[in-house]
C-alpha cells in the first residue's frame, strides 16, 4: 500500500486494485477487464465531459462542450477535444454487428443472457437495457481473435456495476458460463493471435510476424527501409492503377524523397492504388509517405491491402473495418504510419482515401526480409543470387569470383 499527494493504492481482493483519493475520486481496476471511476455525492450535477454530468438522468449524458445534446458519440467526443493538434475523427466507425456473420448472430444471442438469471436479480438496480446489451453485442462483434473472451468481459462488467449498486451476483460457477473460467477467457493472446484452451493452460497461435507465449514479440526486431528510396526495389516491381503519364508521374516515381516528381494518379477516386512487389515475403512494420515534390498535392489518408501471389489481396483491417492510416498535410514532410499488427506479405497496395487537390504520393516501407536467403542481396558486383536448399548461392559475372562475388 502506498500514499502520495492524497492518493492511496491498495489491493481489493484477488487481482483487483483500488485507488482512493482525498478529493472523493475512486478508481477500481478488476485486474482483468474493467476500470470503474466513481465520485462522491458532493459532485452530483457538477461534472461534465466524457464521463457524463452525474445528474441521475442517463438520457442526457452526451452533452457537448456547449451543453448541447450530441447526435452521435463521435460528435460528442470530438467536442471535448482539448488539444488542437489532435484532429477530430470526422467519421463514425460503424457497428461491426451490422453483418450477417456467424459472430454477429452469436453476439446477439449470447448477450441476451444479461436478461436472464442470475443477472435478473440486479435489474431493478442496474437496468441491463441501459446500454449494457448494446455494448455487449458491439464489443463481441469487434473482438476478432477470441469473441468469447469479450463476452465474458461484458458479463463481468455488468456484475461489477451490480456490486457497486449493492447487489452481489454469483455466475462463473454456472455451467453456461464455463468458458469464462477457461484460461482463454482473459484474452491472453495479442496481435491478432488465436487462443485455445489446454486444461488449465492456454496456447496462442501467433499471426505471421509475431512470436512469444502471448505473441507479444515481433519477429522483425531490427526494421529497416526495404528499398523504395534506395532503388533496391526495381522499377519493374512498382505498379499503379493509373498514371498521369509514365515519364514524369508514373508509379516508379513513388520513391521517398524523389526530387520534384511523385506518382500521380490519372483519376481522383477511391479506385486508385499503388502496388509494390518486394520479391520476397516481407514483414512490414511502418509506411512512410510524402506528397508531390513540386506542387501542393498529397494524400491525406489511405487504406492498405496485401497479398502473397499478387492476385488475391486481403484488406488490412481492425475490428472488422478497413484501417484508415493518416498520411500527409503538406508536400515534403514525411509522415510515418505504424502497422499494429504488422503485415507479412510479398505484395502491398496503398489505396488513397482522401487527398489534397490530387492523388500524389512518394513512399517507403520499413520492415524486414525474414527467412529468405537472397532477401538481403548477399551477392556483390551484380552477382545473381539463388536459393539452394535454404542457402544463398551466388553466380558471378565474368571477372569476379568468391562465395559472394566479392573478389576480382
Amino acid at each position: 500500500m502506498g500514499y502520495y499527494i492524497g492518493v492511496r493504492a491498495s489491493k481489493d481482493g484477488g487481482k483487483a486494485v483500488r485507488i482512493n483519493t482525498d478529493i472523493g475520486l475512486t478508481v477500481r481496476f478488476d485486474g482483468v477487464y474493467n476500470v470503474f471511476v466513481t465520485l462522491t455525492s458532493q459532485y452530483r450535477g457538477k461534472t461534465a465531459g466524457l464521463c457524463g454530468n452525474y445528474n441521475g438522468n442517463i438520457n442526457d449524458e452526451y452533452l457537448d462542450a456547449n451543453s448541447h445534446l450530441s447526435n452521435s458519440i463521435v460528435e460528442f467526443a470530438d467536442s471535448w477535444n482539448a488539444d488542437r493538434s489532435c484532429k477530430n475523427s470526422h467519421q463514425n466507425p460503424g457497428n461491426p454487428c451490422n453483418t450477417a456473420s456467424p459472430i454477429a448472430q452469436e453476439a446477439k444471442k449470447k448477450c441476451q443472457l444479461l436478461k436472464q438469471r442470475p443477472f435478473k436479480k440486479c435489474h431493478n438496480s442496474v437496468n441491463q437495457d441501459s446500454g449494457f446489451i448494446q455494448d455487449c453485442e458491439y464489443d463481441v462483434c469487434a473482438c476478432n481473435n477470441h469473441p468469447s473472451s469479450c463476452l465474458c468481459e461484458e458479463f463481468a462488467a455488468y456484475v461489477t456495476s451490480c456490486s457497486l449498486a449493492g447487489v452481489s451476483i454469483t455466475w462463473k460457477n454456472l455451467p453456461r458460463f464455463a468458458e469464462c473460467n477457461a484460461p482463454c477467457a482473459a484474452g491472453p493472446c495479442g496481435n491478432g493471435a488465436t487462443c485455445s484452451n489446454h486444461g488449465k493452460d492456454y496456447k496462442c497461435t501467433c499471426a505471421a510476424g509475431y512470436t512469444g507465449k502471448q505473441c507479444e514479440t515481433r519477429t522483425c526486431t531490427n526494421p529497416k527501409a526495404l528499398g523504395m528510396k534506395s532503388g533496391k526495389i526495381a522499377d519493374s516491381r512498382i505498379k499503379a492503377s493509373s498514371e498521369w503519364n509514365s515519364a514524369d508521374w508514373g508509379a516508379t516515381k513513388a520513391r521517398l524523397n524523389f526530387a520534384k516528381y511523385s506518382w500521380l494518379a490519372k483519376r481522383n477516386d477511391r479506385k486508385q492504388w499503388l502496388q509494390v512487389d518486394f520479391k520476397y515475403r516481407a514483414t512490414i512494420t511502418d509506411i512512410m509517405s510524402q506528397g508531390r515534390g513540386n506542387s501542393g498535392q498529397w494524400v491525406r489518408s489511405y487504406t492498405v491491402s496485401y497479398s502473397n501471389d499478387g492476385v488475391n489481396f486481403n484488406r488490412y483491417q481492425r475490428s472488422g473495418k478497413d484501417k484508415v492510416l493518416r498520411a500527409n498535410v503538406n508536400v515534403d514532410c514525411i509522415v510515418k504510419s505504424t502497422l499494429e499488427p504488422v503485415i507479412v506479405a510479398r505484395f502491398i497496395r496503398i489505396h488513397p482515401r482522401t487527398w489534397n487537390r490530387h492523388i500524389a504520393m512518394r513512399v517507403e516501407f520499413i520492415g524486414c526480409f525474414e527467412g529468405q536467403p537472397c532477401a538481403k542481396e548477399p551477392c556483390k558486383n551484380e552477382g545473381k543470387c539463388s536459393d539452394v536448399e535454404g542457402e544463398a548461392s551466388c553466380s558471378c559475372l565474368p571477372g569476379y569470383y568468391g562465395a559472394r562475388c566479392e573478389e576480382k
